[in-house]
């Protein structure tokens, strides 16, 4: 009995919504639309006698994608495997490149300066956004800290201007990545 009301659940339902395709569609010729309901409706039919009997309905074709293959009574399964990249300070490198230099003497020099980030091979393959922390010496103070934001899903990165003051004239500002940080 239950089965009965669904599938005349199912009639209306598909009724219906071949009613709203045409609406969507546009289509002012309905007469192949009520062929294919009619069709339609004359399987469910069968279907409906047929759930109150013990004899199985008839299948049609079904088409099933298997995600494996059976050889000699051995299955084997396709899996797919992730491998995860550990992203590290050995994986960027930064480079200063220098984009001006006023010497003053024994008061040491102010230096503008842009950073460069390389990307090791191992950590173009991996993905999301990372913070790589580095450090700046020998300055005037000793040594600063700064910061690149990397997204190595498109490999972008933004770094700004740095302007550095150095004791000496002489001295050339060296990068060194201290940490990395997953963003």
């Amino acid at each position: 009995m239950e089965s009965r009301g669904r599938l005349g659940t199912m009639k209306r339902m598909t009724a219906t919504i071949a009613v709203l395709s045409v609406m969507m569609i546009g289509c002012s010729d309905t007469s192949q639309m009520e062929a294919d309901i009619a069709e339609h409706d004359a399987r469910i039919a069968v279907l409906e006698q047929q759930a109150g009997s013990t004899e199985r309905p008839p299948v049609e074709s079904i088409t099933t994608t298997k995600p494996s293959t059976t050889t000699e009574a051995t299955t084997t399964s396709r899996a797919t495997t992730t491998t995860l990249v550990s992203i590290g300070v050995d994986d960027f490198d930064v480079t200063l490149i220098e984009l001006s230099n006023k010497c003053f003497g024994s008061a040491g020099a102010n230096i503008e300066m842009r950073a460069e980030l390389s990307v090791s091979d191992r950590a173009r393959n991996g993905t999301g956004a990372y913070l790589v922390i580095y450090e700046v010496s020998p300055l005037e103070d000793g040594a600063n800290t700064y910061n690149i934001e990397v997204d190595l899903d498109d490999g972008t990165y933004e770094v700004d201007t740095l302007l550095l003051s150095t004791a000496d004239c002489d001295d050339v500002p060296v990068a060194t990545v201290t940490s990395v940080l997953a963003n």
